[in-house]
Parts: structure tokens; sequence; C-alpha cells
């Protein structure tokens, strides 16, 4: 029963799971000692839920409430050891142990995070430990500390709540509580710099380049630092941060796009040409980038294409303007 549980569990996170597990055994190996003290802080935070963070890291999260939590629960277990069932006490352990090791492999390019919803199937063998801890306890010393378990948990939620009311409050949440971060440094940053209802871009600025300098592999910070010289009208400078960016996610559709428009600008009208077309083959509902490259189409003479691109755009339920309707139509006259 146990083996085929943990087979189908295996076979579903497995399936679940955006990247697959480093090849190489030394890295995976190194990337499991590293991560050994989750094992500790994910248990601080299943029984004492203290400095806890939105973003959380290995780097930023306190080892004390994990020590904390096992002093706690030896002396429970200890205190009760007359009536304990050693067997289940060790199967409870296993399968917190067990249960979390995938938190601990978690490939570097996925993310450094240490996320607490990797801990609800294994927090599954805390709570054992704890029903198993009590067994022996008068019922009303149970029920009592259940009681006031419930009551300080609740609080807790209760305030945590705050953080999460929107996005803004939530990265200065993780900026302050997870330093170590660059990527909730970026994304403060970016909302700081794109906020529609009180920008402030001076400071988002400085939290981009701030986390650039921290990290300037991670995911989106080229993007966002090309968008930081789009808005100064620093094509040439975007370009280089947008086409960083488009080598580590080929598939993005808006940097080819923001690309076509600078080779636009740039004049060179067949790369901005080839450029939306690889946009639309991946967003092919983008009304702006089909407008413009019908317009490409026309500007550099290819009018077939033009026709074939406006009944394209008029099937998929797009609005092909009449001017350029009509440009089509006496370019097919004129040919």
């Amino acid at each position: 029963m146990w083996v085929a549980s943990s087979l189908v569990w295996a076979i579903l996170r497995a399936h679940a799971t955006v990247e697959p597990l480093p090849s190489d055994a030394a890295e995976l190996l190194a990337i499991f000692v590293e991560r050994l003290p989750l094992y500790l802080q994910y248990l601080g935070k299943s029984l004492i839920p203290a400095e806890l963070s939105v973003f959380p890291r290995l780097e930023d999260t306190s080892l004390l409430p994990g020590l904390a939590a096992i002093a706690l629960l030896v002396i429970l277990l200890w205190s009760g050891r007359a009536s304990q069932r050693w067997p289940t006490v060790v199967a409870a352990a296993l399968w917190y142990l067990l249960f979390l090791v995938p938190a601990l492999v978690v490939p570097r390019q996925i993310n450094q995070e240490a996320y607490e919803h990797r801990l609800y199937v294994p927090i599954v063998g805390v709570l054992w430990l704890l029903g198993q801890a009590a067994s022996g306890a008068p019922r009303r010393l149970v029920w009592a500390g259940g009681a006031v378990a419930i009551a300080v948990f609740g609080s807790i939620a209760w305030q945590r709540t705050d953080s999460f009311r929107n996005r803004i409050v939530f990265w200065e949440e993780a900026v302050r509580t997870s330093p170590h971060s660059a990527y909730a440094r970026m994304m403060l940053g970016a909302r700081y710099y794109l906020d529609k209802v009180r920008p402030r871009k001076a400071d988002g600025e400085r939290l981009l380049w701030e986390a650039y300098r921290m990290d300037s592999t991670q995911k989106y910070i080229n993007y966002y630092i090309g968008n930081l010289y789009w808005d100064r009208g620093e094509f040439d400078r975007a370009k280089a941060y947008y086409q960083r960016e488009l080598a580590k996610i080929p598939t993005w559709p808006e940097l080819y796009f923001r690309l076509a428009r600078i080779a636009f600008e740039e004049k060179q009208l067949d790369s901005a040409r080839l450029l939306l077309e690889r946009q639309l083959h991946l967003a092919p509902l983008d009304a702006q980038a089909n407008h413009n490259l019908l317009l490409l189409y026309l500007d550099t003479g290819r009018f077939d294409q033009a026709r074939r691109h406006a009944n394209q755009m008029q099937a998929r339920g797009l609005t092909v303007p009449p001017e350029l309707l009509q440009r089509i139509e006496r370019a097919s006259a004129d040919n």
C-alpha cells in the first residue's frame, strides 16, 4: 500500500514538474547538501511560525525555530515514552524527511526560493508526530493545547493576510524579509516603475539596477533593464538587453515585438518583418503585431503577403482598418 501510494505520488509530481532534475549526479548532490538546512527551517515553520516571509530564501531564514521545534518534539515524545509506538514515530519522521527530498533538489534554474507550499505533503508527517506525542497525554490537556494552537496560528494567519492585500505590499514585504532575493527586488522595482496610480520611477529604476547587480542572469531582469532604455528612446542599449533575454526565453512574444519596433526605427524593415512573423507564430491574436506586420508588408511592396495576412486577420476575428484594405485593393488593381 505504502509503495503503491508513493509510486502514484512520484508519477504525478514528475508530471507536474516544470524542469527535469539535473542529469549530473555531482550537481544534484551539491544542490541537496546546500539545501539540507531546509529540513530545520520547514520544521520550524510547521510548529513555531516565526520570522515568516512571503518569498522565503534559505539564507534569509533562521534555523532557531527549527531547533526549538526539534527540542519540543523530543520533550513531548520522551515525556510519553512509556506509551509510545516507536515504529509509528519512525514512520512519521520518515514521511517528513522523504517527502521533503524533492524540495531539496529543485534545479537552480527554476528558483532559489524555499516556498512553503512544498511543505503541504511533508507536514502530514509532522502532524502525525504531534499526534503520537499527544497519544499518552490526558484528553483535557490535549483539547486545551489544541485550542491554544488554533488561536495562536489563527491569529498569525490573520495578521499575515495584510502582506497579500496588493502587489506592492507583497513585494515590499518580500524585499524586507528576503534581502538576498534579486528576484524580489526586481519585481518590486518593476511594480514601482509601472504603477499607474502612484508611479515611483526613480525608486523602481534603483531597485531594478540593484537586482541586476545582484544577479544579471535571472529571468526577466534584462527585459526590465531594456525597458528603462526603451522609455528614454535609447534603442541601441535596449536592444542589447532584449537580445540577452531572448536568448534565455525564446518563446516570449513581447521581446519580438519590441525588437521589431527597434528594427523599424533603424530602418531595417526586413528584420522588423521577420521578428513580427516570429511573434505572431507564438501569439497569433496580438492585434497590434498583426496591424504592424500588415503595414510592413504594404510598405515593402509585399502585396500578395499583405492580402493573405489581411484575410488571416479577418478569419481570426481581428479588425483590418478600411484604409489598409483600400491600399491592398489598389495594389491588386495596379498589378
